[in-house]
């Protein structure tokens, strides 16, 4: 679990979710930053997923037919 630190004279937090690098600064306390965390982790997760097999899995030919 990521936790905030103190960087400069701002709040801080790094953390790596599904392969990205994630890093919040210059937030004004440690709740904040825990929020600014969670938003770019919901906005990660909250990304619909491809119809279908996607497009590594899908040939020119049957994107065209869908």
């Amino acid at each position: 679990m990521a936790k905030p630190y103190k960087e400069g004279r701002g709040w801080a937090m790094r953390k790596r979710f599904k392969g990205h690098d994630i890093y919040v600064s210059g937030c004004q306390s440690r709740a904040e930053a825990e929020q600014a965390m969670a938003k770019k982790i919901a906005a990660i997760t909250g990304t619909p997923n491809p119809k279908r097999r996607g497009a590594e899995e899908m040939t020119l030919g049957q994107a065209l037919q869908c």
